[in-house]
């Protein structure tokens, strides 16, 4: 949300806090848990995007309140957005693929563990949510 907003003091946000609000949203697909949880929220409008980065972007001029991966949001820290978590939560999937006929190279795995271990320190840490 903008630096500002009225639910930016809150710790947590839930989906019942944004009625009225204008939403930016990411997923058309009205089976996605996030538009579920929507789904008895009156809004103002919505406004779709396919990239978190833009949504981001959108949030930081004022335009609305998007629901995005903390991962894209903490960019945005600091210029111009607060973030909250949502509740309830939903998980944000991430894939890794190689062949299956090949072991990965051992910079590869190298990669991979500093991927896992870069992405449980950033999400133990969550300084990203500083009130």
């Amino acid at each position: 949300m903008p630096i500002g907003h009225r639910l930016a003091g809150q710790r947590v946000v839930r989906a019942e806090d944004l009625t009225d609000e204008s939403l930016i949203l990411l997923n058309k697909d009205v089976r996605h848990p996030i538009n579920i949880a929507l789904q008895a929220v009156r809004h103002r409008q919505v406004i779709d995007t396919e990239l978190s980065t833009i949504a981001c972007a959108l949030v930081s001029e004022g335009t609305g309140v998007a629901i995005v991966d903390p991962f894209s949001a903490a960019e945005f820290v600091g210029r111009g957005l607060v973030l909250r978590p949502l509740e309830p939560t939903f998980t944000v999937g991430t894939a890794i693929v190689h062949s299956a006929d090949r072991t990965l190279s051992l910079i590869a795995q190298e990669f991979l563990t500093a991927f896992l271990d870069h992405t449980r320190q950033f999400l133990a840490r969550a300084d990203y949510l500083r009130l």
